[in-house]
């Protein structure tokens, strides 16, 4: 998509804000440095992270490349038993509660 920070900062603003006026470039020069500085960071929280991808995902221009999604989402195949979805879930989940450990 060749986004700059400024232009992720400007989707996150019309992202969390039904009113947006064209006229914020200050909001959005101090919400690209601060993105900017947050994806440079290690203690950037994973829902920070996510929003971030939410609004990407969200957005026109990311829509009509087509390329589907950013993040990981689970489709309910009728090949497998409904027992083994769930074991396969909570394996999932007790992965995803590991990461955040070493995060």
């Amino acid at each position: 998509m060749s986004w700059s920070f400024s232009d992720l900062a400007e989707a996150v603003i019309e992202f969390d804000n039904d009113d947006f006026i064209e006229d914020e470039a200050k909001k959005i020069a101090a919400l690209s440095e601060a993105i900017k500085k947050q994806l440079s960071r290690r203690s950037t929280s994973d829902e920070k992270l996510d929003k971030y991808l939410r609004v990407i995902e969200d957005h026109e221009t990311y829509k009509a490349l087509k390329l589907g999604f950013l993040r990981p989402q689970f489709v309910n195949h009728s090949v497998l038993d409904d027992a083994l979805t769930e074991a396969i879930k909570c394996v999932s989940m007790e992965l995803d509660d590991g990461q955040q450990d070493f995060g």
